[in-house]
C-alpha cells in the first residue's frame, strides 16, 4: 500500500514538474522574442580599459584583504587538525608540541593566502 502511495506521489510530482517546466519555458521563449536587451552602461564612462581596471581594483582594496584575513586564520586554525589527521593515517606517533603541529604552517600560508 506505501509503495502504491510513493509511485503515485512520484508521477503526480514528474507531470507537475513537466507541467512548470512547459509553462517557464513558454513563458520565457515569450519575452525574449519581444524584449531588446540594451548593453551594460559602463561603471566609469569615458574612460580606458586600463584606467576601469585600477579603479575597481582600487575600490576592491577591502574586500582582498578580509579575504586574505579570512583565509589565514581558516589555515592557521585547520593546520593542525590536518597535521594530525595525516600521522595518524600514517601510523606515527603523535607530539602534542606546537612546533611539531605547525611545522610547515609558513608554507601552506605562502600558498593559500593569495587565494582569500
Amino acid at each position: 500500500m506505501a509503495q502504491q502511495k510513493r509511485s503515485i506521489l512520484g508521477k503526480a510530482l514528474f507531470v507537475a514538474f513537466l507541467l512548470l517546466g512547459a509553462s517557464c519555458h513558454s513563458v520565457m521563449a515569450g519575452k525574449a522574442s519581444s524584449v531588446a536587451v540594451a548593453p551594460p552602461k559602463p561603471k566609469y564612462p569615458g574612460q580606458g580599459v586600463l584606467k576601469t581596471f585600477t579603479k575597481t581594483i582600487g575600490e576592491s582594496k577591502k574586500h582582498l584583504a578580509a579575504a586574505a584575513v579570512a583565509r589565514s586564520i581558516s589555515v592557521f586554525a585547520m593546520f593542525p587538525v590536518d597535521t594530525l589527521k595525516t600521522r595518524l593515517q600514517m601510523g606515527k606517533s603523535i607530539d602534542w608540541s606546537l612546533n611539531k603541529l605547525y611545522g610547515g604552517v609558513g608554507g601552506s600560508l605562502i600558498g593559500q593566502v593569495p587565494y582569500g
